[in-house]
């Protein structure tokens, strides 16, 4: 009743109804499934570590007034590596930097003297060098999750071939699956159960206070 809920109370609720046995046990998945399931999460914290790196060597070269995304989109290709190891390395000469596009970047190689290379000074490249060391670092972690999780002991998972070549499915997203769901369905006695196993079940984030204040503008109005 409102008013009258404490955790003391809670507890002793709860501890009343365990002893005859009221309260289903909770799923524990075997230890394998809990071992590639910290992995998997922790790649998932990681994985966009590179592309948020990337996003501030983009904001370094934008506030050095360096215009290398009109020339190349994705400033981490193959082109791009190549010239963001030169600049770092202390190359300005416009010429010389054209000279490093690949393949189809070969077409725009007169647009690159318009990047202005000679706006970068000692400050933006030593952050461009700190950021590289970072990016690398984040790729060098999520290969290294992705090699223990490929030498992880599991059951056989043809299951896991079969989703994994779903369109729009890759092998990572298959092995979260295993890894958050299992690959036994019988712990779940429906899909509501399983979606909210999953963490998949829409979320009421209003706290009481919020839903009295609500309440008692509805009691205004009427």
């Amino acid at each position: 009743m409102p008013g009258h809920k404490t955790d003391i109370q809670d507890g002793q609720w709860i501890a009343q109804r365990l002893q005859p046995g009221r309260f289903q046990g909770s799923l524990i998945p075997p230890r394998w499934q809990r071992e590639l399931r910290d992995l998997t999460r922790q790649r998932v914290h990681g994985i966009g570590e590179p592309s948020r790196t990337v996003h501030r060597m983009q904001k370094v070269m934008e506030d050095a007034k360096l215009k290398l995304g009109g020339v190349a989109s994705e400033v981490v290709g193959v082109s791009g590596r190549r010239r963001l190891r030169a600049i770092i390395a202390g190359e300005s000469n416009p010429e010389q930097l054209a000279d490093l596009a690949q393949r189809q970047l070969r077409g725009k190689i007169p647009q690159v003297p318009e990047a202005r290379f000679d706006n970068i000074t000692e400050q933006p490249r030593w952050r461009l060098s700190l950021l590289w060391d970072q990016r690398s670092a984040a790729e060098t972690f999520i290969a290294r999750l992705d090699e223990r999780i490929a030498q992880l002991p599991r059951p056989p998972q043809p299951a896991l071939e079969k989703v994994d070549a779903i369109a729009g499915i890759d092998r990572r997203v298959a092995e979260v699956g295993l890894a958050e769901i299992g690959p036994d369905r019988s712990p779940f006695p429906s899909a509501a159960h399983l979606a909210c196993w999953a963490g998949m079940c829409p979320g009421n984030n209003q706290s009481p206070q919020s839903v009295a204040q609500g309440q008692r503008k509805q009691s205004i109005l009427r």
